[in-house]
Protein backbone atom coordinates (compact mmCIF):
# COMPACT_ATOMS: atom_id res chain seq x y z
CA UNK A 1 0.00 0.00 0.00
CA UNK A 2 2.80 2.42 0.92
CA UNK A 3 4.67 1.51 -2.27
CA UNK A 4 1.51 2.18 -4.31
CA UNK A 5 1.07 5.61 -2.69
CA UNK A 6 4.76 6.31 -3.35
CA UNK A 7 4.31 5.40 -7.04
CA UNK A 8 1.26 7.68 -7.32
CA UNK A 9 3.16 10.57 -5.73
CA UNK A 10 6.16 9.81 -7.96
CA UNK A 11 3.93 9.99 -11.06
CA UNK A 12 2.47 13.25 -9.85
CA UNK A 13 5.95 14.65 -9.27
CA UNK A 14 7.74 13.40 -12.38
CA UNK A 15 4.97 13.67 -14.94
CA UNK A 16 2.79 16.47 -13.63
CA UNK A 17 5.24 18.49 -11.49
CA UNK A 18 2.68 18.53 -8.64
CA UNK A 19 0.18 20.37 -10.85
CA UNK A 20 -3.23 20.80 -9.24
CA UNK A 21 -5.01 21.47 -12.52
CA UNK A 22 -4.40 20.58 -16.19
CA UNK A 23 -3.52 24.21 -16.93
CA UNK A 24 -0.55 23.97 -14.54
CA UNK A 25 1.03 20.99 -16.37
CA UNK A 26 4.01 22.17 -18.40
CA UNK A 27 3.61 21.89 -22.16
CA UNK A 28 7.04 21.22 -23.55
CA UNK A 29 8.84 18.46 -25.33
CA UNK A 30 12.55 17.95 -25.41
CA UNK A 31 15.19 15.30 -25.28
CA UNK A 32 18.74 15.40 -23.96
CA UNK A 33 20.95 12.42 -24.76
CA UNK A 34 24.19 13.93 -23.40
CA UNK A 35 24.65 12.91 -19.76
CA UNK A 36 25.25 15.73 -17.27
CA UNK A 37 25.38 18.30 -20.07
CA UNK A 38 23.46 21.51 -19.64
CA UNK A 39 23.26 24.68 -21.73
CA UNK A 40 23.90 26.71 -18.58
CA UNK A 41 25.68 25.08 -15.65
CA UNK A 42 24.28 26.29 -12.34
CA UNK A 43 23.20 25.05 -8.92
CA UNK A 44 19.70 24.25 -10.20
CA UNK A 45 21.10 21.32 -12.18
CA UNK A 46 23.03 19.99 -9.18
CA UNK A 47 19.85 20.17 -7.08
CA UNK A 48 17.92 18.34 -9.79
CA UNK A 49 20.53 15.56 -9.84
CA UNK A 50 20.36 15.23 -6.04
CA UNK A 51 16.54 15.28 -6.05
CA UNK A 52 16.43 12.60 -8.77
CA UNK A 53 18.66 10.34 -6.70
CA UNK A 54 16.69 10.95 -3.49
CA UNK A 55 13.25 10.48 -5.03
CA UNK A 56 14.19 7.05 -6.42
CA UNK A 57 15.74 5.64 -3.22
CA UNK A 58 12.31 4.36 -2.03
CA UNK A 59 11.86 2.58 -5.38
CA UNK A 60 15.10 0.72 -4.74
CA UNK A 61 14.02 -0.18 -1.22
CA UNK A 62 10.68 -1.56 -2.35
CA UNK A 63 12.05 -3.33 -5.42
CA UNK A 64 14.55 -5.01 -3.09
CA UNK A 65 11.72 -6.11 -0.83
CA UNK A 66 9.77 -7.46 -3.81
CA UNK A 67 12.77 -9.28 -5.28
CA UNK A 68 14.34 -10.19 -1.90
CA UNK A 69 15.79 -13.50 -2.97
CA UNK A 70 16.67 -12.46 -6.50
CA UNK A 71 19.75 -10.90 -7.99
CA UNK A 72 20.30 -7.17 -7.31
CA UNK A 73 20.44 -6.76 -11.09
CA UNK A 74 16.68 -7.37 -11.26
CA UNK A 75 16.02 -4.49 -8.85
CA UNK A 76 18.36 -2.19 -10.77
CA UNK A 77 16.68 -3.08 -14.06
CA UNK A 78 13.27 -2.42 -12.44
CA UNK A 79 14.34 1.06 -11.26
CA UNK A 80 15.81 1.78 -14.70
CA UNK A 81 12.62 0.65 -16.46
CA UNK A 82 10.45 2.75 -14.14
CA UNK A 83 12.58 5.79 -14.90
CA UNK A 84 12.58 5.01 -18.63
CA UNK A 85 8.77 4.81 -18.57
CA UNK A 86 8.59 8.25 -16.96
CA UNK A 87 11.10 9.79 -19.37
CA UNK A 88 9.32 8.29 -22.38
CA UNK A 89 5.89 9.44 -21.13
CA UNK A 90 7.22 12.98 -20.69
CA UNK A 91 8.33 13.02 -24.32
CA UNK A 92 5.21 11.34 -25.75
CA UNK A 93 2.78 13.62 -23.92
CA UNK A 94 4.90 16.80 -24.23
CA UNK A 95 4.98 17.33 -20.48
CA UNK A 96 8.70 17.62 -19.91
CA UNK A 97 12.19 17.02 -21.15
CA UNK A 98 13.36 13.44 -21.50
CA UNK A 99 16.86 13.48 -20.12
CA UNK A 100 19.49 10.74 -20.01
CA UNK A 101 20.87 12.37 -16.86
CA UNK A 102 17.52 11.75 -15.17
CA UNK A 103 17.62 8.10 -16.23
CA UNK A 104 21.15 7.71 -14.83
CA UNK A 105 20.46 9.51 -11.54
CA UNK A 106 17.10 7.80 -11.01
CA UNK A 107 18.78 4.42 -11.54
CA UNK A 108 21.51 5.47 -9.11
CA UNK A 109 18.89 6.39 -6.52
CA UNK A 110 17.20 3.02 -6.99
CA UNK A 111 20.55 1.29 -6.54
CA UNK A 112 21.22 3.30 -3.36
CA UNK A 113 17.80 2.25 -2.05
CA UNK A 114 18.67 -1.39 -2.70
CA UNK A 115 22.00 -0.93 -0.95
CA UNK A 116 20.23 0.69 2.01
CA UNK A 117 17.79 -2.23 2.15
CA UNK A 118 20.69 -4.69 2.15
CA UNK A 119 22.54 -2.79 4.92
CA UNK A 120 19.37 -2.62 7.03
CA UNK A 121 19.04 -6.37 6.56
CA UNK A 122 22.44 -6.81 8.19
CA UNK A 123 21.49 -4.52 11.10
CA UNK A 124 17.81 -5.30 11.72
CA UNK A 125 16.64 -8.06 9.38
CA UNK A 126 13.21 -8.72 10.92
CA UNK A 127 12.36 -5.06 11.53
CA UNK A 128 13.64 -3.50 8.32
CA UNK A 129 10.31 -3.46 6.45
CA UNK A 130 8.53 -2.05 9.49
CA UNK A 131 11.21 0.67 9.70
CA UNK A 132 11.02 1.45 5.97
CA UNK A 133 7.22 1.44 5.94
CA UNK A 134 7.08 3.75 8.95
CA UNK A 135 9.57 6.11 7.33
CA UNK A 136 7.63 5.88 4.06
CA UNK A 137 4.36 6.85 5.70
CA UNK A 138 5.99 9.73 7.57
CA UNK A 139 7.66 11.07 4.42
CA UNK A 140 4.48 10.70 2.34
CA UNK A 141 2.34 12.47 4.95
CA UNK A 142 4.94 15.23 5.31
CA UNK A 143 5.10 15.60 1.53
CA UNK A 144 1.34 15.79 1.17
CA UNK A 145 1.12 18.34 4.00
CA UNK A 146 3.84 20.44 2.36
CA UNK A 147 1.93 20.37 -0.90
CA UNK A 148 -1.20 21.52 0.87
CA UNK A 149 0.64 24.40 2.56
CA UNK A 150 2.92 25.30 -0.40
CA UNK A 151 1.00 24.11 -3.48
CA UNK A 152 3.56 25.38 -6.01
CA UNK A 153 7.27 24.62 -5.67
Amino acid sequence: MIFAIYLILLCWLVLFKFALSPAMIPNMRGINLKPFRYALANMTHLKEVIYNVLVFIPAGVYFSAIFARKNILLGTVSATLLSLIFETAQWIFSIGVSDITDLITNTGGGFLGMLLFWIMGKIAFRERMKIFNTLGVMIEVAGILMLMVFPVF
